[in-house]
Parts: C-alpha cells; structure tokens; sequence
C-alpha cells in the first residue's frame, strides 16, 4: 500500500486496465486514529500482475487508486504513514 496505489498478491490474474473495487478494514495502532477501525471501498485499475509462483497460483498484482469517498481520504493517509513507520521499525 502506497500513496500512489496498492499493491497485492491474488489468487487470480487480473488483467492490466481492469477495473474493480476492493474492500478492506484497517485497525489503527498509532498516532491520533489507535484503536478505530475503519472499513475502506476504493475503486481501482490494474497496472500491472505477474505470477509469484512457478505454478501460478498466486499473483503480484499493482492497483492504482481511481476514486475513493472524500471522507476516507483523511483516513487513507493515516493508513499510509502507519504502514510506512511500521516498514521502517523493520529495517
């Protein structure tokens, strides 16, 4: 998940310019929103898949985000800089 998109591993190919929503529920653990979870619909493209493994069961696939409420934007960022400090704690 990024600020330009998400990126995911799916058991199906999607094919580049597909189009599809997604839904996902995110519980924060840092910074103003700990402790609230929020449920995300965002709409989104596929810019690209390709297999992750040799029998091509499970696909990379990268999701541009295309339109997502105005009130989850507030939300999406925090979600953003959550997983970047979460990345970075990592390393």
């Amino acid at each position: 998940l990024s600020k330009e998109g998400i990126g995911v591993c799916l058991e199906k190919k999607l094919e580049k310019g597909e189009e599809l929503k997604i839904n996902f529920s995110h519980e924060f653990t840092t910074e103003k929103y700990e402790g609230i979870k929020k449920d995300f619909v965002i709409w989104v493209k596929v810019m690209w898949a390709h297999p992750v493994t040799e029998d091509e069961k499970e696909f990379d696939t990268g999701l541009e985000v295309k339109f997502m409420h105005d009130d989850l934007k507030v939300y999406y960022e925090a979600l953003i800089r959550e997983l970047k400090t979460e990345k970075n704690d990592q390393l």
